[in-house]
């Protein structure tokens, strides 16, 4: 028996997964049943759902072998965190560097995963000439259009789907407002629209998505949001999709709130992503919170699975070690499905067990691999 093998099977008997924990959303207690026999490699069971199933990879933890083999043991796409942003490919204006991204674009070339692109518009991790730039609108638009042209278009049939748009609203005072972002101080709204004809022209087979935090659930980030991707779908912009970022705590939204969300998404014709799930904890967690953790990764798991329009779950993190700035400053953590040490976690166990259970529906596809 290989050793990866041995080590589930030990693995589901320590953790015998008899797990019965009051439900998240209110409801009766819910089990997660223990497997019925040594987990499958998640990839297999992702291509068998026809779901792809993917983590956002720490750019700088990549060069390591271990990771790496942990990324193609357990995902069949990623998304580079940090690669793809504007201070890392166009570090001054007019120069592209292409350094970070090109080695991950060819890691999943060389093993069949697919990419998502994270992201050619967003109010941070931007370049100082860019932020600081005193620039006409004609300037910026310019800008903007080349550097979606020479990004979009170096990776045209590798990179699967484009987060064309990031987080474009936020609550100011307890007031929902645009992001007063460098593009809407230079261009205006518009160049929400513009950003996607560009990058439509750049790849036309790339699936274009919006992507936002808060909007998977009931609320005003939800209808401000809402509004502006049905807008923009009934104003012909090349939509294809939009993204739930989904860092979220254990206790909403409910799993019953994200399905009729992602319901409503679907109804307007776009495809619907889970892009960055996780749910941090408080360090240390005790085993109670993984359970309901787990209890949770398994339910919206389940929730994507039996929509056709759902085409991919991204977990954020492929391990515990991949904390980022703003749960580290508020000592939380414990996020993904594999501890600091690579060992399957409740949420683990839960959503193999969604996969083995998936429905055989007609999806909508996700975007091929990149080789």
């Amino acid at each position: 028996m290989p050793r990866r093998r041995r080590n589930f099977l030990a693995l589901g008997v320590l953790f015998c997964l008899a797990l019965v924990v009051a439900g998240c959303t209110g409801g009766s207690p819910i089990a997660i049943p223990t497997p019925s026999r040594p987990p499958s490699d998640l990839p297999e069971l992702s291509r068998s759902a026809g779901i792809p199933i993917g983590t956002g990879v720490n750019d700088a933890r990549m060069v390591n072998k271990n990771y790496q083999q942990r990324v193609l043991d357990n995902f069949t796409s990623i998304t580079p965190a940090n690669a793809f942003k504007w201070e890392n490919t166009e570090p001054a204006q007019g120069q592209f560097d292409f350094g970070k991204p090109d080695p991950l674009v060819q890691f999943a070339v060389d093993h069949h995963l697919r990419v998502r692109g994270c992201c050619l518009t967003w109010r941070t991790q931007n370049p100082a000439w860019l932020e600081s730039g005193t620039f006409t609108k004609a300037q910026a638009t310019a800008i903007m259009r080349d550097h979606i042209r020479a990004v979009v278009g170096r990776y045209k049939g590798k990179v699967a789907q484009w987060e064309v748009v990031n987080e474009i609203f936020h609550t100011v005072n307890g007031q929902l407002a645009p992001f007063n972002s460098v593009w809407l101080k230079t261009i205006g709204p518009g160049y929400v629209a513009d950003a996607f004809r560009t990058a439509r022209a750049a790849d036309p087979n790339a699936l274009l998505f919006a992507n936002e935090f808060g909007n998977d659930g009931p609320g005003p980030h939800f209808n401000a949001f809402y509004n502006k991707v049905r807008a923009l779908k009934l104003a012909g912009v090349p939509i294809d999709g939009v993204g739930l970022q989904m860092h979220r705590g254990l206790q909403t939204p409910t799993v019953a709130q994200v399905e009729e969300t992602i319901r409503k998404y679907a109804a307007l014709g776009l495809r619907v992503e889970i892009t960055e799930f996780d749910i941090p904890l408080p360090l240390p967690p005790d085993q109670q919170a993984l359970e309901q953790q787990g209890v949770l990764f398994g339910q919206i798991t389940s929730v994507c699975l039996r929509i056709a329009a759902c085409t991919g779950i991204t977990f954020w993190g492929v391990d515990d070690n991949d904390r980022y700035p703003a749960i580290r400053t508020s000592n939380r953590g414990a996020m993904t499905m594999f501890d600091e040490m690579g060992n399957p976690k409740p949420a683990y166990f839960a959503v193999v067990n969604a996969l083995r259970a998936a429905p055989a529906i007609k999806r909508l596809s996700g975007g091929p691999p990149a080789g």
